[in-house]
């Protein structure tokens, strides 16, 4: 399974840069990075209260009731989420994307961040961050 923080740390390190005080950066590229991180992958919600998982031989073993789910384990990205909600996807990944960037740029003071991802045209779930 792939961890998402490996796509932000590339995200980061291709896209950012510091230019006085100030981080300017590619966001419009983020997007298709991250997509295309997340796409054809089986996203699975660690935290389900209902749903158990094991890693083995290179499998990831799904459980959901008394059903059953296995897939290889480059296929799978376990995240740390209740759900796969679009408000769950963009709450985590907007957490993700502010922690790297304070880890990365320490000077930099972020006031606001505010990420969407779109289940459908006009379905959305929207993160956002304000230091005020």
């Amino acid at each position: 399974s792939q961890d998402i923080t490996d796509i932000l740390e590339t995200v980061e390190q291709s896209m950012f840069k510091i230019t006085q005080n100030q981080l300017k950066g590619g966001f419009k590229q983020i997007n298709p990075l991250i997509v295309n991180a997340l796409d054809e992958h089986w996203l699975i919600p660690k935290d389900h209260h209902e749903l158990t998982y094991k890693k083995s031989q290179g499998v990831v073993e799904i459980r959901y009731r008394e059903r059953f789910y296995a897939a290889p384990e480059e296929d799978v990205i376990l995240l740390p989420i209740n759900n796969t909600s679009a408000e769950n996807l963009a709450s985590y990944i907007g957490g993700l994307l502010r922690e790297s960037l304070i880890s990365k740029f320490p000077e930099v003071n972020i006031r606001y961040i505010r990420l969407s991802v779109e289940e459908t045209q006009g379905q959305r779930g929207v993160w956002q961050y304000c230091a005020d």
